[in-house]
């Protein structure tokens, strides 16, 4: 994944905001995830295709946060919800 990496995130998967955390279902598996204040952020940010660029860009303005920490921190996380099929690479 590269900084150039158009992300989206799935529209079968159900959400709901539980007092500031994003928890989420995803209706093929049945497998729930609570992605917390910042992750669900991230999946807001998602809603349309977003580089991970554009993705840390946002992310450095609303977070008090380096735009290194914050790439090393949300690279993992979206890996993960890549290998869980919860996102997908467009184009």
């Amino acid at each position: 994944m590269t900084e150039k990496t158009l992300l989206q995130r799935k529209v079968e998967i159900m959400t709901a905001d539980m007092k500031g955390d994003t928890v989420m279902m995803d209706v093929e598996t049945g497998k729930y995830y609570n992605l917390g204040d910042v992750g669900g952020r991230i999946w807001d940010l998602m809603e349309n295709p977003i580089t991970l660029s554009d993705m840390a860009d946002r992310l450095t303005e609303e977070y008090d946060v380096t735009r290194e920490r914050c790439l090393s921190e949300i690279l993992p996380f979206l890996q993960s919800l890549l290998e869980r099929n919860l996102i997908r690479e467009v184009g």
